[in-house]
């Protein structure tokens, strides 16, 4: 019975330790805050992380204070853009994320030059 116990306790002890092995994840993240040319802080800013070798993407937008997050990324190489209605939209590449790496990625986002048009009326004679 005593034999019984002990192999009992192992194999709890030893399900119990490769269980949390398992639960541990080699995802890493990206976030950052984006701000204007002023430091403005700003909300609302679509922000795509597309795997480069996948073509997975995925989308968050800015918060109230700017800030984003892609709290659960495939290693791999990525290109992160954010755009915003009126604003340049700026594009990051290159940005490698490695096992298990928390990646502090912030954008500075410059206003859009206008765009002129001209419109030619012609009199017939």
């Amino acid at each position: 019975m005593k034999r019984f116990q002990v192999r009992a306790t192992l194999l709890l002890a030893f399900t119990l330790f490769f269980s949390q092995l398992n639960g541990q994840s080699t995802n890493g993240s990206i976030g950052g805050t984006i701000e204007d040319v002023t430091q403005a802080l700003l909300p609302g800013v679509t922000v795509t992380a597309t795997n480069v070798n996948t073509g997975v993407a995925s989308t968050s937008l800015t918060n109230e204070t700017g800030a984003y997050n892609f709290p659960n990324l495939p290693p791999g190489q990525y290109k992160v853009t954010a755009e915003l209605s009126s604003f340049q939209t700026e594009t990051k590449i290159n940005v490698e994320i490695g096992n298990g790496q928390q990646l502090r990625l912030n954008f500075v986002m410059k206003v859009a030059g206008g765009q002129q048009s001209v419109e030619v009326t012609v009199a017939a004679d």
